[in-house]
């Protein structure tokens, strides 16, 4: 399938949403939704994949409504450290299922307020691939509700700019230590594990060295006095956004 044919197989699961069974909607909600007739095979991965990118937290799971893949998808996600819950408002995740009046080609995807993500890494789209080689359709939906879901994700490299123009850019997960000259004098940025903050700088103040270190995509530090802005660039899995 093209990219185009998967975009448009994405925008057809919103209309999917009114077959939802009891979950809660906040202001914030993020959901995965699975088209598949095994998803007790395809959602442990999915969600060991999606928790790679911080898009998802904690371990306690419920199921909302009865499905034939009821045992087989409790022990499976056991067996990736997820602990069943009988309880909606202790799980930080919960399930759903409904089985479609028709039909229609697996696939997954991300949806967050009423938009569709695609969610395609290397890894998740080899899965989704491998799902539609044999063309087979489905009939099962599944739906995971993320409680609490900010929907940040880790970035993969820094670009560094002073008096508004970008003077630098360097990947996220190599360590270093750069020194810049900005409008008060030296600034010195550095990265480990992961991580960037601004470890020395000639403001007065030194709020920028007071930060936090950041790691997620569109975090960053600013230094208002030598106008200097150190931002993790705004890169993720997400490449597709349908209003």
């Amino acid at each position: 399938m093209n990219r185009r044919h998967f975009i448009q197989t994405l925008v057809t699961v919103p209309l999917l949403s009114k077959f939802i069974l009891g979950s809660k909607k906040t202001a914030n909600s993020t959901e995965l939704h699975l088209i598949s007739d095994h998803p007790q095979q395809l959602l442990p991965r999915i969600l060991e994949e999606l928790k790679n990118h911080s898009i998802r937290d904690g371990n306690k799971f419920c199921l909302l409504n009865s499905t034939p893949f009821e045992k087989q998808i409790i022990q499976e996600l056991k067996k990736k450290g997820w602990a069943f819950s009988l309880s909606q408002d202790k799980a930080d995740l919960s399930l759903s299922f409904r089985v479609l009046q028709h039909k229609i080609q697996p696939s997954f995807t991300l949806t967050k307020n009423g938009n569709v993500w695609d969610i395609r890494s290397k890894r998740l789209f080899s899965l989704w691939e491998t799902i539609n080689k044999k063309n087979n359709l489905s009939s099962s939906l599944t739906i995971a509700s993320f409680r609490g879901s900010t929907h940040r994700f880790m970035g993969k490299s820094i670009s560094v700019y002073s008096e508004g123009q970008k003077i630098d850019s360097f990947p996220l997960n190599k360590n270093s230590c750069k020194s810049y000259k900005a409008k008060q004098g030296l600034i010195m940025v550095s990265v480990n594990n992961g991580k960037v903050w601004v470890t020395e700088s000639s403001c007065r103040h030194k709020i920028c060295c007071l930060t936090p270190p950041i790691s997620f995509a569109g975090e960053h530090i600013i230094c208002a006095p030598n106008r200097f802005l150190v931002e993790i660039d705004r890169t993720s899995l997400i490449d597709t956004s349908i209003g």
